[in-house]
Parts: C-alpha cells; structure tokens; sequence
C-alpha cells in the first residue's frame, strides 16, 4: 500500500498539507529583501572569507599561515567551504552575487523556521509575526560572513530534534551527514554537535532503560557520530585547537563586542532581553494555563538563553529556537487571530514582491566602491604600493584595513601582522593589537616601534588616526576622509618627495 506525501510528512512531525505556503514564501522573501538592502557592505570578517577563499581555490586546503607576520606557525581554516564557495561566487558574479547568496542563505533560515513554526500548530500570521521577531533579534549579525552558512542548518537540525522527540526513530540519523557538512562551514557546528550529543545521550539512556535496543543503538550512533563529525574535515583532530583558541578567549571576549556577555542597556543586546523576557512569560502563562511543555525545546531553549548570557554571537540562536517555544506555547492556550482578508493578504504580497524587486535591483547596481566604503582605499593602496618598493617592509593595520588589505591587495601577504582570525595569534600579541587600536599602554605606541608601515581607519578607529596624525618620526604617505597610512623615516629609505609635496 502506498503512502501519501501527507502521511509521510506527519510520520516526520511535518503538516505540509496544514502550512499556508503564501506565508511562508512571504517571511522568506521579506527577510531576503530586508536583509539584501541593509547588507551591503563588508567588514573585516567578509573579507578574511573572501582573501581566504581565494586561498583554498589556489593553493588548495592551508597548512601553515600564509598571510600575516604574526600568525602561529600552522593555520587551521575551519570555515574553509564557506570561504571557498564566496570566493567562488565572486569570481562567477563579484559582491553582489556573494551579498545575494548570503541573503538568500539567511532568508531560507526564517523561512524555514516559520514552516516549523506552522508544522507545529502555530497559526500562519503568528508564525509569521514570531519568525520576523527572531529575525530582529538577529539583525546585524546577518551580513555577509561564513555565519550565514549556519542559519539554516541550524534550524534544519532544530526540527529534526523536535521531530525525533516527537516520534523517535532511524531518521534522526539524518543530523550526522548534516553535522558533517557543517564542520567545514562555521564554528557553530560545534554548538550543533553539543546540542545532538546531549538529546541522544538522554535518549540512549531512556532507550535503554526501557529495553529498545533497535532504538537504543539509533541514538548510541548518533552520538557516537556526532561527537566524531567535529573532526569530519580536513584537519581531523587537530580542528581541536582551533576551537580552544577561540573559546573562553578572555582577550578577544574584552575586546570584540560580540564575545562578551549581552548588557541589558546596550541596543545590540535590547531585542535580545525583550524576547527572553517574553519567552519566559509566555511559557509561565501556558503552565499557568495547563500547557504542557515539551521538555526537549524547553531545554535547548534554557540552554541557549544561558549560553547567550555569556556571548552576544549567541543570541541569535536562542532568537531562532525561542520564538519556537513561544509561538507553540500561545498556540495552545490562546485562540488563533482572525484571518486578514484575501485582499489585505494581496495587497501584502504585492508590497513585499514589490520590496523585493526594488532591494534586488538596488544590490544589482551596487558599485565596488559602497561595498568597500568601510575601509581606507588610498591609505591601503599606498601601503601596498610602498611595501612592494621596500619587500621587506611590514605592516601594521587596524582591525578595518588588516583583512581588507589581504583581499584587495594579495602581494601584501606576508606584510601584514594581523587579520580577522583571532584564533591565529597568541594572546599576548592580541591584546597589544587592540590596545594599540585603543590608545592603550602597552600597546601604545610601542607596538608601532616593530613595524615600518601603519595603516588605519578613520571611519572605525577615528581616534587612532588623530593620534596617528601626531605621531613623530613618521611621515604620512596618504591621508583623507577614509583614512591615513604612515611610514618609518629612521628605517626604510623613503623615495624623494614630487615638488609641491
């Protein structure tokens, strides 16, 4: 006897034939055109993708540093797919078709949370008011960056545990291939890993005790698998260090915003608290009510907020899985909303397509130029040009220009100190870079002292380049709006000024 779509959809935990999909197209498309718009530009993470990429796609998957004076002696990429697949993009279609990708990769995550949304008994117009809740909480930490990779297997990996814990069985098996992919794509895999170990761990133990043992080797497996993927790339066990450099890196958690703990005053942080707050009033109002809980999404959804506490980065997860627990729970307990009318659904397709069609011809007509308006093109393009004159020259740059200068300028590579991979120096030299960045003893101004070429941003370090500007013994070779790059007088040979200089 054959079974419907339907049926196996249900046997999954999926009602496809109860999720409107107009809603769900709507939430997909207007995240892509909200975030499409607003994403067009690079930052320090984009372009280590890019400079990265370009990389793996001609010396093949690196083993030792290769871009930066400073870096460890070995170089472990553990995004290098990520990297490679927005390098690639670039070369078939440049910025814009890697802020497209990025988008859509991003836009796929809400669209696919509020059909999870809707499979699990949430009405259409609240599943997509809770997903576009979530994606508020996430904005800004949506552009263009390996992270965009991770949105959607996150959710993937969301509904695969909550449909297992609904009906347990083999397909659950489903997360190894998943986790294995996401190992070479961003960091997160190893939050996935944790969060598969652990249900299956709970699981094999309660399979066990109720003597499944068809059941138990299901989730025995799983486990066994999932701990395992995190080696499930071209490094294997030495993909270990990457993450302990990263983790728990106190240097780069009191230096970069999004490694430390959320503050409840900060705009970064404020949607944040307000769905936290509203995710435990909603689930106390459902217990209140008589609503039972599922105890799986309970859990993840505790250990998220917790998580979230200690780091900014992670507040978009628990957005993704809170709306869930939200959303299902106010289900239960409060009627669905009246249906807007089909002319006011109309009306509201047509605007979206409408936003749409205009975000997607603006990013098509988007210029080089507004993509890399972040960072200091002259002073870069000095600082490369002198470097090439004196080859044994190094540069110091700022957190804006150290990546943009690996990209737009590959020759200085083996030049330049430091980029966006934190994880690459020791923390030492870490924390000299940023308080040289901030003005800061020790690494102010000494760290200037060991390098014959400076180069910062005045848009995102204004108070470096004032301070820069006032530096003696060292002469300006290009300054504007953007910024300024320097040279040592006492060390390099300086080539003779043009008349009128």
């Amino acid at each position: 006897m054959s079974i419907s779509p339907q049926s196996r959809a249900r046997r999954f935990g999926v009602v496809i034939a109860g999720a409107p999909p107009g809603w769900i197209a709507a939430t997909g498309a207007l995240c892509f055109a909200v975030n499409t718009f607003f994403s067009r530009y690079l930052f320090w993470d984009s372009y280590l993708d890019l400079s990265g990429g370009r990389f793996v796609a001609h010396h093949g998957i690196p083993r030792h540093e290769a871009l930066t004076t400073a870096g460890q002696r070995n170089w472990i990429d553990q995004q290098w797919l990520a990297h490679w697949t927005y390098y690639e993009l670039w070369t078939f279609g440049g910025y814009p078709l890697v802020a497209a990708v990025s988008s859509l990769l991003v836009a796929s995550a809400f669209a696919l949370l509020c059909a999870l949304l809707v499979a699990r008994k949430v009405p259409a117009q609240r599943a997509f008011l809770w997903t576009l809740v979530a994606f508020v909480v996430c904005f800004g930490n949506t552009v263009i960056r390996a992270q965009s990779f991770a949105y959607p297997l996150f959710v993937l990996l969301l509904w695969l545990i909550l449909a297992d814990a609904r009906r347990q069985g083999p397909r659950f098996l489903l997360v190894i291939p998943l986790l294995a992919l996401w190992s070479n794509l961003h960091g997160t895999a190893l939050l996935a890993i944790t969060l598969v170990v652990g249900y299956s761990g709970i699981h094999l133990f309660l399979a066990a005790r109720a003597r499944r043992p068809h059941l138990a080797a299901v989730y025995l497996l799983a486990a066994a698998a999932g701990a395992a993927a995190r080696f499930a790339n071209p490094y294997g066990p030495s993909i270990v260090h990457y993450y302990r450099a990263l983790i728990g890196n106190r240097v780069v958690a009191q230096y970069i915003a999004e490694w430390a703990p959320p503050s409840l005053w900060s705009i970064v942080s404020m949607g944040f608290f307000v769905l936290l707050f509203a995710v435990i009033f909603v689930a106390a109002y459902g217990v209140g009510r008589g609503c039972q809980l599922t105890p799986t999404l309970v859990v993840i959804v505790a250990s998220l907020a917790l998580l979230a506490t200690r780091g900014i980065r992670y507040q978009a997860w628990f957005a993704l899985a809170g709306v869930v627990l939200a959303g299902e729970t106010l289900a239960v307990v409060r009627p669905a909303p009246p249906e807007l009318s089909a002319h006011i659904r109309r009306l509201g397709s047509l605007a979206i397509l409408a936003f749409v069609v205009v975000a997607a011809g603006v990013l098509s007509r988007t210029s080089d130029a507004t993509f890399e308006r972040l960072v200091p093109r002259n002073a870069m393009s000095a600082a490369a040009a002198y470097t090439a004159l004196h080859p044994g020259s190094t540069i110091l740059a700022d957190d804006q220009s150290s990546s943009a200068l690996l990209w737009l300028y590959p020759q200085t590579a083996g030049h330049v100190a430091f980029d966006a991979r934190l994880e690459q120096y020791a923390n030492g030299r870490l924390r000299n870079w940023f308080t040289y960045i901030n003005g800061k003893e020790p690494g102010w101004p000494a760290l200037a002292a060991s390098y014959d070429v400076l180069v910062a941003s005045r848009k995102g370090n204004p108070n470096l380049v004032a301070r820069l500007e006032k530096l003696s013994g060292w002469r300006i070779i290009a300054a504007d709006e953007q910024g300024i790059a320097l040279v040592r007088a006492d060390r390099v040979k300086l080539p003779p000024r043009r008349s009128g200089e």
